[in-house]
């Protein structure tokens, strides 16, 4: 627990000084979010997490072009978000690897 405090700290810090260069409101309010969904996933297992983060940082990055481009909804990375999460345990349920 104690290295996972300080790599969140780490990553927020990060992102902060590198990303945003200062500290506004409502920068980190979906982390929280995110790393239950991963955690959520991962069950015992670490590298699920891990891979289900990427994936998670993925959907997130890759739907900043669509949100300009096509005119979507901020939100609807998250409901795509949410639909990869559901897809992942209905198949882990269905081939019995449940997490």
């Amino acid at each position: 627990m104690l290295l996972g405090g300080a790599l969140a700290g780490l990553g927020g810090a990060l992102n902060v000084l590198g990303a945003e260069g200062q500290l506004r409101p409502g920068l980190t309010t979906t982390f929280g979010f995110i790393a239950f969904l991963a955690a959520f996933i991962a069950g015992t297992s670490i590298w699920k997490g891990v891979m289900y983060s990427i994936v998670a940082a993925a959907v997130l990055v890759g739907s900043n072009p669509l949100q300009l481009r096509a005119g979507l909804d901020g939100n609807a990375s998250y409901v795509l978000l949410g639909v990869t999460c559901l897809a992942i345990v209905v198949i882990s349920r269905k081939t019995g690897r449940a997490s």
